[in-house]
């Protein structure tokens, strides 16, 4: 390899490791992973401190070990079950990632799943590019006749939500509807954009993602998602100096 080689090589990594390796100064992960349910029989909510979950240097992992019921307000009254969950929250790669399964209770439930939020430096609304990945697993658990359904919370919107600036603002909503016949599996999966990423139009200092869905009475949901942010100038640059960096090692074969 020759010394221009090496050095282009060293810039690469360079940007590689400082965009998106390293915790951006000043980014944070504050809040809790918040687990709401209400339907006709009363509503009631779980809570994930931070201090529940595993860091490995500036982010934060979260895993659920068990399936846990949530109650009503009295204690006793079942309006759901968490029968699954994994969070990761990635300050230095501005990346969150969300794993969530429920099951509904004796009648139709509205829940909701909001992660911690992550905050960093801002990034202008000329450089702020995000992308978004949702897929939901919906089982109709009792098999005698009945449709399982799911569906974003407002109707009309999407189950995940790809939030920022504090939640005041959707980058994008995704997978609107799914349905499954008595005893089946049924399946919908959307990302925004297709491939890549796209512009936030806007000033971005924060993100966190969301789930808010009603499901019909005992069936189960499971939803993944992926939600990233990155400032578009470093990104562009990178696939530049790559395309210069591998052109030239053609060009000397």
């Amino acid at each position: 390899m020759t010394q221009k080689h090496l050095h282009l090589g060293l810039v690469l990594f360079t940007l590689v490791v400082g965009g998106w390796g390293v915790l951006p100064a000043g980014a944070d992960i504050t809040g809790a992973l918040t687990i709401q349910a209400a339907n006709s029989s009363g509503s009631g909510s779980l809570t994930i401190n931070l201090g529940d979950g595993q860091w490995s240097g500036p982010d934060w992992s979260w895993s659920l070990p068990a399936p846990i019921p949530v109650f009503a307000g009295d204690g006793t009254t079942l309006l759901g079950t968490l029968l699954s969950g994994d969070v990761t929250i990635s300050a230095a790669m501005r990346e969150i990632q969300l794993d969530i399964g429920v099951r509904a209770g004796d009648s139709a439930t509205d829940f909701s799943v909001v992660t911690p939020l992550l905050s960093f430096p801002t990034m202008s609304g000329a450089e702020a590019e995000g992308m978004a990945r949702a897929a939901i697993e919906l089982t109709e658990t009792e098999g005698v006749g009945g449709t399982a359904i799911v569906y974003g919370d407002p109707p009309g919107t999407g189950i995940f939500r790809a939030q920022y600036n504090g939640g005041a603002a959707d980058f994008t909503t995704l997978v609107g509807l799914v349905t499954a016949d008595d005893g089946s599996v049924a399946t919908g999966s959307e990302s925004d954009p297709k491939v890549g990423y796209r512009p936030y139009g806007v000033a971005v200092d924060d993100m966190n993602a969301k789930l808010a869905f009603k499901l019909t009475a005992s069936d189960e949901v499971r939803a993944t998602s992926s939600y990233g942010a990155v400032p578009e100038p470093a990104s562009g640059l990178l696939m530049l100096l790559v395309s210069g960096f591998v052109g030239r090692r053609m060009r000397r074969r």
